[in-house]
């Protein structure tokens, strides 16, 4: 594995970070443009960390005490391909008002 941090969005719309299977969030911002990531799996009771800068590859501060979890990694992934435009800017549906009805009309062009 590389050893680049991969930015995704969380599910909370913040930022998480992928090293090396591991999935990160931020856990402090530092003056000096840095970031001190903590390993998403808290409920773990993991430890690991990583800080990132501008200047070079992350710093591993402290290690886990458990394996990397390709599955979570992949499903993360996963849900930034899903952020997609409306369904209705692939179909190109046009909803219409019927006064006389309490459901829309859809009209195919």
């Amino acid at each position: 594995m590389e050893d680049q941090v991969e930015v995704i969005k969380s599910n909370k719309g913040g930022m998480k970070v992928i090293h090396k299977g591991y999935m990160y969030t931020v856990h402090k911002k530092r003056q000096c443009g840095g970031i001190r990531w903590r390993c998403a799996q808290r409920s773990l009771h993991c430890k690991g960390s990583i800080s990132t800068g501008a200047d070079g590859p992350p710093k591993v501060n402290m290690p886990h005490n458990h394996l990397p979890d390709l599955h979570s990694v992949a499903l993360a992934r996963g849900r930034q391909a899903d952020d997609l435009a409306p369904i209705s800017q692939f179909l190109d549906v046009k909803f219409e008002e019927d006064p006389g009805s309490k459901f829309p009309l859809f009209r195919m062009p």
